[in-house]
C-alpha cells in the first residue's frame, strides 16, 4: 500500500485507488439593483457558495467511481432536511477509447457545464446555463468515446437523485448527445494551442411531475446571495429541446470561448403558445503570467491551470488571469397568452431579457488555491403579466454586482 499527498490524500494498492476529493468556495457579494418599479436593492453579504466532499477511485484499471456530497449550509430550502445533497454519484467502466457511466453525472453536456466550478474563469456560469440547464446533474446512463482530438457521447437520463419521490406521475426523462472536434491541438513548453468546435443537444420531458419545466436566471450572482431571479418564465412547460453550438480557442496565454443556445419549450396539450428562447456568451482571457488553460480532448473540456512558478516555493507569484465576458439571455418570444392574459396582448412575453458584461481577475498562488474577483453590470428588460392592460407595468432595471471568491480544493 502506498499513500500520496499530491493535491489530496490518495491510497494505492495494486490496481485499486482511493482518493478524497472536495472543494470549499466562500463568496462575498455586493449587489446594487435599480428597477423602474418595485424595490431597489443595495446590500453586501457573505455566504458559502459550494462545499463539496467526496471520494473517487477505481477497483481495477477499468472500473472507477466518483461520489460527491454537496453540503449546503444556509441554502434555500435547507430547513426541510435538504442540507446535504448528491452531486456526482456514478460508476464508470473505462475502455481503451470509451467510457460507460451509470449514475448521477453530466458526462454528456455542453462546454460550460462540463467545466468544473473549480476551473471556470468567472464566479458564476452564463445566463443561458442557469436558465436552460436548471436541473443540475441527474441520474442516467451515458456512453462517451473519443480519439486524439475528438469526442462523441450520448445518454438517457431521469430525475435527480435528490428529488423527493412523493408524486404518482412519471419522472422526467431526457436524451442527450454531444460531439466535439479540435482540428488544431498541440502542447508545447510554452502552453496549449487548441481550436475547439462542439455541438450539444438535449430533449427533455417533465413527465408531468416536479412542477413541469420553467426557466429563470440571475445576472452573474448566486441564489445564496439572497438575490432573486431577474428573468423567469411565468408559464410551465411539458417538454423542450435545446441545441448548443460551441467555439473555443487557446494559444498559450490568450484564449476565447463562446456558446450559443436555442431552446424550444412546449406546453402540455397546447394549452398556450410554444416559446423559443435563446442565450449565449463570448469570453476573452489573458494570463500575464503566461499560463494556458489545460484542455482535455477526451471530453472536450477545459481544466485546471497549473502555475509556472508558485508563490512560496520557487520565487514566483502563481497564476494570474484577466477575463471579460459578454452574456445575454432572451426569453421574450411573443406576447403572454397564459392564465390571466389580457386582450389585446401587446407586450412582450413577461419572461423578459437580460444582457450584460462581466470583468474578472483570478489569482492562483498554487494549483489548489484560488482567489477570484468579478464585476458585472446587467440590463434587465421585462414586463409583469397583469390581468388588465392598465396595470401591466414595466419592471426594467440595472444590476451591478461585485463578487469575491476564496477557493480551496483537493
Amino acid at each position: 500500500v502506498t499513500t500520496s499527498w499530491s493535491g489530496a490524500p490518495r491510497t494505492n494498492e495494486e490496481d485499486r485507488q482511493f482518493k478524497i476529493n472536495g472543494r470549499f468556495q466562500y463568496d462575498v457579494a455586493n449587489i446594487n439593483a435599480d428597477f423602474t418599479t418595485g424595490t431597489d436593492q443595495n446590500y453586501t453579504r457573505s455566504f458559502a457558495r459550494r462545499i463539496f466532499i467526496g471520494v473517487e477511485g477505481r477497483f481495477t484499471q477499468n472500473w472507477r467511481y466518483n461520489v460527491k456530497f454537496d453540503l449546503r449550509p444556509g441554502a434555500t430550502g435547507t430547513s426541510d432536511g435538504n442540507e446535504v445533497a448528491l452531486d456526482d454519484a456514478y460508476l464508470e467502466y473505462a475502455g481503451s477509447n470509451y467510457s460507460i457511466f451509470i449514475g448521477q453525472n453530466n458526462a454528456v453536456s455542453h462546454l460550460e457545464d462540463r467545466d468544473s466550478s473549480n476551473n471556470i474563469p468567472f464566479n458564476e456560469r452564463s445566463s443561458f446555463d442557469q436558465a436552460f440547464v436548471n436541473g443540475g446533474k441527474t441520474f442516467g446512463i451515458d456512453y462517451l468515446t473519443n480519439g486524439g482530438n475528438w469526442s462523441l457521447g450520448g445518454g438517457i437520463h431521469g430525475d435527480s437523485l435528490n428529488n423527493a419521490d412523493t408524486t404518482t406521475v412519471d419522472e422526467s426523462t431526457e436524451a442527450r448527445a454531444r460531439g466535439t472536434w479540435a482540428p488544431i491541438y498541440q502542447r508545447t513548453p510554452s502552453g496549449v494551442t487548441v481550436l475547439h468546435l462542439g455541438l450539444a443537444g438535449r430533449y427533455r420531458d417533465s413527465g408531468g411531475g416536479n412542477g413541469g419545466l420553467s426557466y429563470s436566471a440571475r445576472p452573474a450572482v448566486a441564489s445564496a446571495s439572497g438575490f432573486g431571479a431577474t428573468v423567469a418564465s411565468s408559464e410551465v412547460y411539458r417538454h423542450d429541446e435545446m441545441l448548443v453550438g460551441e467555439l473555443a480557442f487557446q494559444h498559450n496565454s490568450f484564449g476565447a470561448e463562446a456558446e450559443y443556445a436555442v431552446l424550444k419549450a412546449h406546453p402540455e396539450n397546447g394549452s398556450f403558445a410554444e416559446r423559443q428562447f435563446t442565450g449565449g456568451y463570448v469570453d476573452l482571457f489573458w494570463s500575464p503570467t503566461g499560463e494556458s488553460r489545460n484542455y482535455s480532448a477526451s471530453d472536450g473540456s477545459f481544466g485546471r491551470v497549473t502555475p509556472f512558478r508558485t508563490l512560496g516555493n520557487d520565487g514566483g507569484i502563481g497564476h494570474i488571469m484577466l477575463s471579460a465576458r459578454y452574456d445575454f439571455l432572451d426569453m421574450a418570444d411573443g406576447p403572454y397568452t397564459g392564465p390571466g392574459a389580457v386582450s389585446p396582448a401587446t407586450s412582450e412575453y413577461g419572461a423578459g431579457k437580460q444582457k450584460g458584461y462581466v470583468l474578472g481577475v483570478t489569482w492562483a498562488p498554487i494549483s489548489y488555491v484560488k482567489f477570484q474577483a468579478n464585476y458585472s453590470k446587467y440590463n434587465i428588460d421585462r414586463f409583469t403579466n397583469a390581468t388588465t392592460a392598465t396595470t401591466r407595468a414595466s419592471t426594467d432595471g440595472d444590476v451591478d454586482a461585485i463578487t469575491f471568491r476564496t477557493q480551496i480544493d483537493w
